[in-house]
């Protein structure tokens, strides 16, 4: 029973996007973490879903749901930070308790971010029912964007995915891949014109980062799914 709950109140925040997309208007609604859980399932391969934390560094370090980003609402650079990131990705947003994340997931909403979920009860309520989360570092960083001219493609990765460089890039690339978790997994240079493959045909499917460096300066963060 309580899974029938689960699968039809998801089914109802469904409609309800569907028909906010249709309209065109931005999206938000508060959900539980029965719901968020649900969600996060759904979205596990998706490119264009992001969890956005939105506690202090140290309180993302304690104890986070995995994939998530951070951005702290206290920080005085909090609005330009936001301003990074993609505002056409669907968003979950939660923080300890759920009082920051309304409060940022309202600024999204009213800054043109499309599609907002607020988690309600936080960090705290989603432990409390059960749900994991892990600690340590903070992982790579991949949601801000940049105007450096590095893709992967295609993306879900096949045998054929290759890092292509824009035809404006002048100067050779250094690219790090991780792990979800963080982990390097792997490292190239692109000199420009060329292209390069890094061995993903041996890595296990998941979900993987890369950061380009230029000039030994972090330009660009991406995500490659598995």
């Amino acid at each position: 029973m309580k899974k029938l709950r689960t699968i039809l109140s998801f089914a109802l925040l469904c409609l309800a996007i569907s028909s906010s997309m249709a309209q065109n208007d931005p999206f938000l609604l508060t959900i539980n973490v029965n719901q968020a859980d649900s969600i996060i399932k759904v979205y596990s391969d998706s490119s264009n879903f992001v969890i956005l934390d939105v506690r202090t560094p140290a309180e993302f370090e304690t104890g986070r749901i995995e994939t998530a980003i951070n951005r702290d609402f206290y920080n005085s650079g909090f609005n330009d930070s936001l301003a990074k990131l993609d505002k056409n990705l669907v968003y979950l947003v939660y923080c300890h308790s759920g009082g920051r994340s309304n409060a940022a997931s309202n600024k999204m909403r009213d800054t043109g971010f499309k599609y907002v979920y607020n988690m309600s009860g936080g960090i705290t309520a989603w432990i409390g029912a059960g749900y994991p989360v892990v600690t340590g570092g903070t992982g790579v960083d991949i949601m801000e964007t940049s105007m450096a001219g590095v893709q992967f493609y295609p993306n879900p990765a096949t045998i054929d995915s290759r890092f292509y460089l824009s035809a404006d890039t002048k100067a050779s690339v250094r690219i790090i891949i991780y792990s979800q978790i963080g982990q390097k997994v792997s490292e190239l240079t692109i000199e420009p014109g060329e292209s390069g493959e890094f061995g993903h045909q041996k890595l296990s499917n998941g979900l993987y980062f890369y950061q380009v460096f230029d000039n030994e300066k972090l330009s660009q963060t991406g995500k490659i799914i598995k």
